[in-house]
């Protein structure tokens, strides 16, 4: 392929509109460069070699802290705990501030704090805001 597009250019270059000085004849010697490649198996199968075998150790270990945590490989239950808490969606800015809106600021807050509107735990969300600006 390379050695085709060598020859269009060389052929293209001596067409007379794409060169406007006077065409002389000179002898051109045109170079290619052919790459070998020395193929030894043993050299290309050490790194996957090697590759395969930290898959491997990392397959056992992830297994075997399965097997000691308790948990199948289909299922994973959650504790009692974890499936009792609630996450309500609300102001997490972690403030009850009341609005401050047309105080020149863009946050929609008297203080400058942006307001933020997320789920959290019941702790940290207070009710949104009726005019609020959050992000």
């Amino acid at each position: 392929m390379e050695l085709k597009f060598t020859e269009i250019v060389l052929s293209l270059m001596s067409q007379d509109r794409f060169n406007p000085f006077v065409n002389v004849s000179l002898p051109c010697m045109v170079e290619s460069r052919v790459q070998r490649w020395q193929y030894r198996p043993f050299w290309l199968a050490v790194p996957y070699g090697i590759a395969a075998g930290v898959a491997l150790v990392a397959v056992v270990a992830g297994a075997h802290a399965f097997w000691i945590m308790g948990y199948s490989l289909g299922k994973a239950p959650l504790r009692k705990h974890v499936l009792r808490n609630k996450l309500p969606f609300g102001d997490i800015t972690g403030t009850t501030m009341t609005s401050g809106r047309g105080c020149g600021d863009d946050t929609g807050t008297s203080t400058g704090v942006a307001r933020r509107a997320g789920f959290g735990s019941e702790a940290n969300v207070y009710p949104v805001a009726f005019g609020e600006r959050y992000h």
